[in-house]
């Protein structure tokens, strides 16, 4: 409910739609809770994959913001803000296939094996990280795990009396297997233990560097193997005489979201080229501030009080499960009205992002070599239309360096990216570089050029946010270009200092 509606964190922060659907959701449970116990079709077989289930869906199945996500991609591997409707359509087919699939009665024969394929297949394209592939991993996994739910929940047909009558508490019902039926409880104990632990196992490879494919896919497996071990012929008990309405009303749904608008700014197409344009850039740590908050309202206050044209942000989650699953991008980019080019670096879901005033164009991004860093690093190019045929070109970047060395291979790679991306263009580097004035990783980019635009306000400490040290967060520009008003704003609503500078055009 809180990623559909852009809401987070407690529902007080949500405002009144928040508090709605969350006493909505309570008022559900609590009459659920109130009915009678019926007997459990699946017994614990079904209660196990709760929790493998449940990562599946929340990592990528079921999840807005990576149907979002994988909606905005284009072919060239970067994502730009989704056109009407596109946002909305690709969650709604997700969720429409998951609950038509989940509750219809399952297949018989060899037909069962349709939905754990899909799954598994669907957790492989996921664990690619191709974006291209992105939107098909979001389908097949939402088809592939209602239909492996069905499945779970299936009872043989011949147990499956006409009248669904609840069984008295304790007693088992008739042709079901005792011995798991006995133990659902510890069968949910059990999934859920398995959610977590592959859950940490998954996202931890972020810090400690361990490859974290085969845990989707592992997960997958799982599922796919508990929904086929049940009985063959077997039906869903009751039997879901509604499922066609879902899938209507699912059907309407996404023909009402592909004709939404996309509520994407219209960027700003001025006949005369401003003089100087001021540029931001700042490491969002995925929107989580030094109090431990997600705060996407926090970071834009920060940001938009520098009044900026174009915005540099690093370390930008568009979807993990493990941060809540918000598009931390999209969120920002409504509070700022501004559209975007998004980049990946560890994977589709997380990387850099260019944000601007003006039109964006001829987007390009070159992967730069691994140096120890799982998270990847990656060099954004875009082109900046400021009006009247000038244009300025920004490279955005975040350093990865080995441990206790310097970022220099990855320098050198950058500086060379963006010195023939400018192509003569006048040029803005900035980012989270990881090194400092003076230091070997930030003379690759003086000895290629490029001028430390913020260095007149040295010192200039931007890490750590609360008792700042070391300038790592940089903006460098080409030759002829003028800097005036650099800033480091004091605010704790990320681990690093935003950076902002005012540059005149040569």
């Amino acid at each position: 409910m809180h990623a559909v509606l852009g809401t987070y964190d407690l529902v007080w922060r949500g405002g009144p739609v928040g508090w709605a659907g969350s006493v909505a959701l309570v008022a559900v449970f609590l009459v659920a809770a109130a009915r009678p116990a019926r007997a459990e079709p699946g017994g614990a077989r079904a209660w196990l994959l709760a929790g493998p289930a449940l990562l599946l869906t929340g990592l990528v199945a079921l999840s807005p913001a990576v149907a979002a996500t994988a909606a905005s991609y284009r072919p060239d591997g970067l994502a730009w803000p989704p056109g009407p409707g596109d946002s909305v359509a690709l969650p709604a087919w997700a969720v429409g296939i998951f609950l038509l699939v989940a509750l219809a009665r399952p297949p018989r024969g060899r037909w069962r094996v349709v939905g754990p394929v899909a799954l598994v297949v669907g957790a492989v394209l996921f664990a690619t990280r191709d974006t291209g592939l992105l939107g098909p991993a979001v389908v097949l996994t939402a088809a592939g795990t209602g239909a492996c739910l069905a499945l779970a929940d299936a009872v043989p047909t011949a147990a499956a009396p006409p009248s669904a009558a609840a069984s008295p508490p304790g007693v088992p019902s008739p042709g079901r297997d005792t011995r798991l039926a006995s133990r659902p409880g510890l069968a949910a104990v059990l999934g859920m233990l398995l959610f977590a632990v592959a859950a940490v196992g998954y996202y931890a490879a972020y810090d400690l560097g361990y490859p974290n494919a085969a845990v989707p896919v592992a997960m997958a497996g799982l599922v796919a193997t508990v929904a086929l071990g049940g009985p063959r012929g077997a039906t869903s008990a009751p039997p879901r005489r509604w499922a066609p309405g879902i899938a209507v009303a699912c059907g309407l749904v996404v023909l009402v979201a592909a004709g939404l608008p996309s509520g994407v700014p219209v960027p700003l197409r001025p006949g005369t080229p401003p003089a100087a344009v001021r540029v931001v850039a700042y490491n969002i740590r995925m929107g989580y501030g030094l109090d431990g908050r997600f705060d996407p309202d926090g970071l834009a206050r920060v940001v938009a009080r520098e009044r900026p044209d174009v915005v540099v942000l690093g370390e930008v989650d568009r979807g993990w499960l493990l941060n809540g699953g918000h598009d931390t991008l999209a969120l920002l980019a409504a509070r700022l009205r501004m559209p975007y080019v998004f980049a990946p670096a560890a994977d589709p879901l997380w990387g850099d992002a260019v944000l601007g005033r003006f039109p964006l164009a001829a987007a390009r991004s070159e992967r730069l070599a691994p140096a120890g860093a799982p998270t990847g690093a990656q060099a954004l190019g875009v082109t900046v239309d400021l009006g009247g045929g000038v244009r300025l070109a920004v490279v955005a970047t975040h350093l990865q360096p080995p441990p206790g060395r310097e970022p220099v291979a990855q320098a050198r790679a950058v500086a060379a990216f963006a010195l023939r991306y400018a192509a003569g263009l006048p040029l803005v580097v900035a980012g989270d570089l990881n090194t400092e004035p003076g230091a070997p990783g930030y003379a690759e980019f003086t000895r290629a050029g490029l001028v430390d635009a913020l260095a007149s306000a040295r010192p200039l400490p931007t890490s750590p946010a609360d008792e700042p040290r070391e300038q790592i967060d940089h903006v460098l520009v080409s030759a002829g270009m003028r800097a005036a008003d650099p800033v480091a704003p004091r605010s704790i609503a990320s681990d690093h200092l935003p950076v902002a500078v005012t540059l005149a055009l040569p």
